[in-house]
């Protein structure tokens, strides 16, 4: 095996994966932002002092002053987040999830690599050959975070940390394994789960009960009769008295 095949340790590629997903919520985040505040209409204000207190709904009083509902408000700390523009959550969500789609799928497919992992040096390759994933592979391991991003990417981390090769639900469905980028057009080899199950020990066959001696004894011994002038042996000494004649 070449060098530039060998896998890389697990920890390490484990590390750069981490990084790539922080730079991808990154991306959601910035652009969530952006959108929130110039297709939603997302207002920022400070509570006045006269108004803080647990009896007085604040978004009842922002929407009587502007004389329309509000699709979205909430506080937090002393800052209240507010709009009145329809369908603002949609507004909000949408073009970041659109951003994801183009960054995961479509720069995935023409480029190699998504933006967090063309900057920690990995790629996406087919599992059998080793060759660059497809535009079906990508759009596969993309949807598939509805899975592994449930309960705040717990399953998508436990998959990762258990199996071969660290491959989460994505990459199960997708048949894809994520590698290093020198790594590529080389058949993968899966490396060892980060998190090994422990063998478990096969039973010890259970051991055979000995009899006791006297068990082991035979039931029907008869003491031979003693010998005119000859002692009696010592166990037949609780067998029953010759008569005298």
């Amino acid at each position: 095996m070449h060098p530039e095949s060998a896998p890389a340790a697990p920890s390490a590629l484990l590390a750069r994966r981490t990084g790539a997903f922080v730079v991808h919520a990154l991306l959601f985040v910035i652009v969530a932002a952006a959108s929130s505040r110039f297709l939603a209409g997302l207002q920022q204000e400070t509570v006045p002092v006269a108004l803080r207190g647990d009896n007085i709904d604040l978004c009842d009083v922002v929407a009587s002053a502007a004389d329309a509902p509000t699709s979205i408000c909430f506080q937090v700390g002393h800052t209240l987040y507010s709009s009145t523009s329809p369908y603002a959550p949609a507004k909000i969500l949408v073009p970041a999830i659109v951003a994801l789609l183009l960054n995961s799928v479509v720069l995935a497919t023409t480029r190699g690599a998504s933006i967090g992992m063309h900057l920690f040096g990995l790629r996406v390759v087919r599992r059998d050959t080793g060759a660059l994933a497809g535009a079906d592979c990508h759009l596969l391991r993309w949807v598939a975070w509805i899975i592994d991003g449930f309960a705040l990417y717990v399953v998508g981390l436990a998959a990762v940390l258990t199996t071969r090769g660290q491959r989460r639900i994505g990459d199960l469905v997708a048949g894809t394994v994520v590698v290093t980028e020198r790594a590529v057009g080389v058949p993968p080899v899966l490396a060892a789960a980060i998190i090994r199950p422990r063998p478990v020990a096969p039973a010890s066959p259970a051991a055979t009960p000995v009899a006791p001696q006297w068990e082991a004894a035979p039931s029907n011994r008869v003491s031979p009769d003693p010998q005119p002038g000859a002692s009696r042996p010592l166990d037949d000494v609780a067998s029953p008295p010759r008569p005298l004649t």
